[in-house]
């Protein structure tokens, strides 16, 4: 599973299972602003947001950067 870590943190990771794909913003994804509505899973949870993708779905590489520079920042504060 490629994950990525900043400063000993969980930053993102991607998974693959059977059915989907998840992109997993794991330290700090519920403080995302998220106006493009990308992530479509863990919206109920206090730390992490995901984004699943399915067979035929895709999301706009520029987008996900955009989340994953998001993330980054708040790990400095």
């Amino acid at each position: 599973m490629p994950t990525f870590i900043e400063n000993k943190k969980i930053l993102f990771a991607m998974s693959a299972f059977q059915k989907h794909t998840k992109f997993n913003f794991i330290y700090n994804g519920a403080v995302l602003s998220d106006t493009n509505k990308l992530c479509n899973n863990g919206l109920e949870s206090k730390k992490s947001r995901a984004i699943d993708l399915r067979e035929g779905e895709s999301v706009q590489k520029e987008k996900l950067i955009e989340l994953v520079k998001q993330v980054s920042k708040y790990l400095h504060i």
